[in-house]
């Protein structure tokens, strides 16, 4: 008959045999807040956003991509104030975290303006 093998080595007697905590073994310990488990990663925000697929015209993506970083957000929210400004969606309350509530349809129009003269 075999002997069930152990997963874990022996413990320790010495506290002095005990392994080096590095800097790797805190990167992967399981953080708890009382008996309860705390996930790891991001916390889930109160409005998550929600991955489309859409085809625009080559022209318009260039442009937004040349805008620099931040080129979706900019998508969404102009997007975001169209559809304020045709009384289509409410407008949405600042976020908690930055103040913000993206740019404002008026805003929208007059750099539609700007860019159409």
């Amino acid at each position: 008959m075999t002997a069930k093998k152990r997963s874990t080595t022996a413990t320790w007697s010495d506290p002095d045999d005990a392994p080096e905590l590095t800097e790797t073994f805190f990167k992967q310990a399981d953080e708890y807040d009382g008996r309860k488990l705390k996930p790891r990663g991001r916390p889930k925000a109160a409005m998550t956003k929600e991955p489309v697929k859409i085809r625009l015209d080559a022209d318009l993506v260039a442009a937004l991509r040349e805008s620099g970083e931040g080129w979706q957000t900019r998508i969404n929210d102009t997007l975001r104030a169209s559809l304020t400004l045709a009384g289509r969606l409410e407008p949405r309350p600042p976020t908690p975290c930055t103040g913000k509530t993206g740019p404002t349809p008026q805003a929208l129009n007059g750099a539609a303006r700007d860019a159409a003269s």
